[in-house]
């Protein structure tokens, strides 16, 4: 039965934007109601501010009408008080100025009505702390009032016509009665006063509450009015928001089902695949129907281990942040291929159930790429042997096991013999076949157990797990002999000899690179005795080794430091006496290892490179010194100068030489230049093309050493050389050894027929100079006239003998 198929945007479109719709229109809901809520609130507050000014005018109002009420009671009250006072005056008067008709009654003042009036005065006026101060004053000139007219009364009753008009005592009373009525008059002005006031402060406060409640009344009304057109502009903003969501739902469909990239969707409860694109569909060669319902586990294969920096720096940030990353998995296709797939993950909610949402980057070429990355780094690119790093590790582990198996782990460290010899003269191609063949012929002489590395150039390293010495011992014999057999590269049948140097745990050392340090000092005994053989490490290489490192450091030192010094040994006309030539030799003082043998410093020299910033160092010196000679008045002569193999192969020597020759303006034809057979025939091509060059230059080439090399006439001939150099060697056999004394009278032979000058080197014996000179050769070199000399003594001895004109 077919899955039901769904659909990821049914609703609202795809689920991370559904969830974006979802979460907008909350905050949009949410804003809307607090606006909602704020607008009402607004309006409420507006009306309970009109409503409190309202009671509150009303109030104000109240309390003015009391204020006017009792104004009117306190002024009614005083119009009574001051009648009262009128008539009670009259009377007084009346009884004063008139004769009486009839019986009067007796004199009455009205004190009990006039403080009755004043009490109901105070008590209108009791909130206004004046004006009962002022009628409480009133009282007491009420009753002041009182005494003195009843005083006057008595008077004139006792005694009629007593008291007469202007009389001091009726004039104090007429003064008395008026202050009393001045007070009323200000009791009453004082209350209209404020009953102005506060008619005059309520009709202000009425205008205030009017504007206010008016204003009031208009915010009210805008608010309302806003929220009304608020609310209508939300709803219709709702309405083309639900247009817009069903527009990208069907965008984001048409996204999913078209996007590039392979996209599936899986029920996280049954691990199942309930949606996938058709670039899943595509790549993993499946419909639609036979993907839907289909199981992870029935197309996973395994998880890739760590992710690819490479990955990682490819990732997009935004799906970087809104996904999460699964790893790299591989997976097989329909076709029985395997994918490996950079997986994210994005987790969603899909008809009320949680799912997974797979987005998947083809990573197959990267993960091929980074295997072939590493294993470039862990093998070498030419003979796809180990290299040093995958030694490092191999080695490691071999010591940790031997540590608890108790075999012993021996590093071989070979170097193949001459090897530059065949790269030189066949060529670089010649020489990396022949590596590989050097690479193939020792995996089949090793054992499976045992491990080899190429460990640079023409150096291989092999560890090998024995269990005993005699083990070690016929594998080095075996290696020794399979190894010199011939190699066939091309129609070129090459010979290679091997020396090998050996050192073993834990005896030797039980770390990696002590091993190995300690091999490459056994390799380097095993040359200096011969090649073609093996050295086991002992103690005193090491020290050999360190030797060689602190005489190398102090040798550099000397060159920067222009420690290094020329001597000179002339070479005579034994059969005139007179100097024809002189050679420049290197001199050696260290301060610490005192005066050190060229035998050992200048192989030394060849081997670091250093030869050849000193063989520049040496023509220049040797040409200015020539030169200073002759300024000094003395007579010009050849200097001979020795020119090591590797200046005649790595450095522009012509150019070198003609540098000197202009720096110290020496003639070409007094700088003669002495090379070895050996140097010669290292690479014959090149130097036949550098002597053609130095001879353009007018210089002279000499063959030093002659004999002891491979002595080809042919080649001897090619090099068109000036001059040789018989050997100590066969100088110091003359009179002692009738067949070395044959190779000397050889060499002169042959410099007779070739004809080349001959010069015989380390003559010391007198015999030896008879013999020379008889069989024809005429110019030497030795103790038995001089030895090396300093400048300053050769100049001396320039002086005191004749030289030989060039």
């Amino acid at each position: 039965m077919q899955p039901p198929k769904h659909s990821l945007f049914g609703r609202s479109g795809s689920p991370s934007r559904r969830l974006d719709a979802q979460a907008s229109a909350l905050r949009s809901d949410v804003a809307r109601k607090a606006c909602t809520l704020i607008a009402v609130l607004a309006i409420l507050a507006v009306i309970a501010t009109s409503t409190f000014l309202a009671l509150l005018q009303s109030s104000e109002q109240d309390s003015a009408l009391r204020t006017i009420q009792a104004s009117g009671r306190l002024r009614h009250d005083l119009d009574q008080l001051q009648q009262l006072m009128l008539d009670e005056h009259a009377t007084l008067y009346t009884s004063i100025a008139t004769v009486p008709l009839y019986k009067r009654a007796a004199y009455d003042f009205p004190m009990s009505a006039l403080l009755a009036l004043t009490r109901d005065a105070r008590d209108s006026c009791s909130e206004n702390h004046v004006c009962v101060s002022r009628l409480s004053e009133l009282d007491d000139m009420i009753g002041r009032l009182s005494e003195l007219s009843f005083g006057l009364a008595r008077k004139v009753a006792d005694r009629p016509g007593s008291v007469a008009m202007g009389d001091p005592q009726l004039e104090e009373i007429d003064a008395y009665f008026y202050n009393v009525l001045e007070r009323v008059v200000d009791v009453r002005l004082a209350a209209d006063a404020k009953v102005d006031s506060v008619v005059s402060k309520s009709s202000l406060d009425a205008k205030w509450f009017t504007r206010v409640l008016l204003s009031c009344g208009v915010v009210a009304a805008v608010l309302l009015l806003a929220l009304i057109r608020w609310n209508g502009r939300i709803g219709s903003h709702l309405r083309r928001s639900l247009h817009q969501t069903e527009e990208v739902r069907s965008r984001y469909q048409r996204f999913f089902e078209g996007h590039p990239l392979p996209i599936w969707v899986t029920d996280d409860e049954t691990q199942k695949i309930i949606a996938a694109n058709a670039s899943a569909q595509r790549d993993f060669g499946y419909t639609q129907q036979q993907l839907l319902g289909m199981s992870l586990n029935e197309l996973r294969v395994e998880q890739v281990l760590g992710q690819l920096p490479q990955l990682r720096e490819r990732r997009i940030e935004q799906w970087r942040h809104a996904t999460q990353s699964a790893g790299i998995w591989v997976y097989r296709t329909r076709a029985g291929n395997r994918l490996s797939m950079e997986v994210h993950h994005l987790r969603i909610e899909l008809d009320g159930r949680p799912a997974t949402m797979a987005v998947m980057v083809d990573v197959t070429t990267l993960i091929q790429y980074h295997e072939r990355l590493e294993h470039q780094a862990r093998y070498d690119a030419l003979t796809d042997l180990p290299n040093r790093v995958l030694l490092g590790e191999y080695l490691g582990e071999s010591l940790l096991r031997a540590a608890t198996t108790g075999q012993h782990v021996s590093v071989l460290f070979l170097d193949l013999d001459r090897f530059k010899e065949v790269n030189d003269s066949l060529g670089h191609r010649i020489g990396d076949l022949l590596l590989k063949a050097v690479a193939r012929r020792l995996q089949r002489l090793l054992r499976a157990t045992d491990f080899v590395a190429r460990y640079g150039g023409d150096e291989f390293v092999i560890v090998a797990e024995r269990s005993d010495a005699a083990q070690l011992t016929g594998m080095l014999d075996r290696l020794i002999r399979e190894m010199s057999e011939p190699y066939s590269i091309g129609e070129h049948e090459l010979y290679l000899e091997v020396s090998i140097g050996v050192s073993t745990s834990p005896q030797d050392g039980a770390k990696p690179d002590l091993l190995t340090r300690n091999a490459d000092a056994a390799l380097y005994a095993a040359k200096s005795r011969g090649r073609n053989r093996y050295q086991f490490y002992k103690p005193e290489l090491s020290r050999a080794v360190a030797e060689k490192l602190r005489l190398t450091t102090r040798l550099r030192r000397a060159a920067k430091a222009d420690e290094l010094r020329l001597v000179y040994q002339p070479q005579i006309d034994m059969e005139t006496g007179c100097i024809v030539g002189a050679e420049a030799l290197l001199r050696w003082h260290d301060s610490e290892l005192g005066e050190v043998s060229p035998a050992v410093f200048i192989p030394l020299a060849e081997e670091t490179g250093l030869i050849q910033s000193i063989g520049t160092w040496v023509l220049r010196q040797a040409c200015l010194q020539a030169k200073a000679w002759v300024r000094a008045g003395l007579p010009a002569m050849r200097v001979s100068v020795n020119v090591s193999p590797l200046q005649l192969e790595r450095t522009d020597l012509p150019g070198v030489v003609r540098a000197a020759l202009d720096e110290a303006g020496w003639p070409a034809h007094l700088l003669e230049l002495e090379v070895t057979e050996g140097a010669l025939m290292r690479n014959a091509e090149e130097a036949q093309r550098v002597l053609r060059e130095l001879r353009a230059l007018g210089v002279s080439i000499a063959i030093d050493d002659f004999g002891t090399g491979y002595s080809s006439l042919s080649y001897l001939k090619r090099f068109s050389v000036d001059r040789i150099k018989i050997d100590r060697a066969f100088v110091c056999e003359i009179g002692k050894d009738s067949e070395l004394e044959a190779l000397s009278l050889a060499i002169i032979a042959i410099a007779e027929t070739l004809s080349f000058d001959v010069v015989a080197e380390g003559v010391e014996l007198d015999v030896q100079r008879e013999f020379l000179v008889r069989h024809g050769c005429s110019v030497a070199q030795g103790f038995l006239f001089s030895p090396a000399v300093s400048p300053d003594d050769l100049a001396r001895m320039l002086g005191d003998t004749a030289v030989a004109t060039f």
